[in-house]
């Protein structure tokens, strides 16, 4: 089965595709975005895709025909796209546009713009929602939270009790977490923060007792089996895990990242981790690799295409046939 590459230029209007007009759908891990060296210690914003088949063990680029360079974006799959948020324009400045990519047709449009501007924001879906949360708007960190629904658009939400960028996030049951971050340019933050969507009387950001196991950041956490994983950060390459089945709660390193990246990105799948990201120190690269929750062991996967990039956004999302 191949992917199916519409060369249609960008779309601006709402676009569906019928599943029953397609065939037998396979899950595709995508890597977005990211910044592209231009000169020594110099870098502009990228526009890269890449999607990395699972089969055949590669990377495949994803052409598109109008360049929409940003970095620092938050990307979530949503309703079958791919949705890029917020980020940094190549000007430096924050946005609060939304790219929308459909992988079944191939096409681009604009998605409806967030409340606020801000980059280095963390973005999640739960329960049909999308939750943007955080970022950095100017020379100051956000604790703005705000959700996307259909019927809604765009709504303000409680915001954090922390203002935060470069943080992890990650949902369990209805909750969402943020871990670490920075809470302003200097100062680096090992707090935990939930907020439970679910809960009509307790819709408010709750600081949890257990922090991480130090300050961290741009690390990047998941939930696989009721077990929250945070991994990475600029204080190191550790792989801890909080079991929420376990008494008393408590942070337990299990591992280690087998690079040190200065950006990367964590995607869950089954009992996987995908773990996409850019080596700057000495030799630059890119790597990718999948780390088994049940194993404890990595796995190294084919290197993406091309130059290294830094920032880079991952997700895994369904890839269609047309019947």
């Amino acid at each position: 089965m191949t992917f199916y590459i519409s060369s249609t230029s960008d779309m601006t209007t709402n676009e569906s595709t019928s599943e029953e007009d397609l065939g037998p759908g396979r899950d595709v891990l995508y890597m977005f975005g990211g910044a592209r060296p231009v000169r020594f210690y110099e870098r502009s914003e990228g526009n890269s895709l890449q999607l990395y088949n699972f089969d055949r063990d590669e990377w495949v680029n994803v052409k598109r025909k109008r360049k929409r360079r940003r970095n620092f974006s938050a990307v979530v799959a949503y309703e079958g796209c791919i949705w890029i948020i917020g980020g940094q324009l190549s000007n430096g400045r924050p946005t609060s546009s939304v790219l929308v990519y459909n992988p079944t047709k191939g096409h681009w449009r604009n998605g409806p713009k967030m409340r606020h501007k801000r980059h280095s924001l963390c973005a999640i879906v739960v329960d049909g929602d999308i939750y943007a949360v955080g970022g950095v708007k100017g020379t100051r960190e956000l604790y703005e939270t705000e959700a996307f629904t259909r019927r809604s658009g765009w709504v303000k939400k409680t915001p954090m009790y922390y203002r935060r960028s470069n943080f992890a996030i990650a949902a369990r049951n209805g909750t969402i977490y943020a871990l670490g971050g920075n809470s302003n340019v200097y100062d680096i933050i090992r707090s935990v923060e939930s907020y439970p969507v679910h809960r009509e009387d307790l819709r408010f950001w709750q600081l949890d007792a257990l922090g991480l196991p130090n300050p961290r950041r741009g690390p990047k956490a998941a939930v696989v089996n009721d077990k929250l994983y945070v991994l990475g950060g600029d204080v190191g390459n550790t792989v801890a895990v909080k079991d929420f089945a376990a008494r008393p709660l408590k942070w337990i390193k299990i591992s280690e990242l087998r690079h040190v990246p200065s950006r990367f990105d964590v995607v869950p799948f089954g009992t996987r981790l995908y773990v996409v990201g850019t080596v700057l120190k000495g030799a630059e690269y890119t790597f990718a690799e999948v780390f088994d929750t049940e194993s404890c062991e990595w796995t190294s996967l084919q290197r993406p295409i091309g130059e290294p990039i830094p920032s880079v956004s991952a997700v895994i999302e369904k890839e269609y046939s047309r019947l």
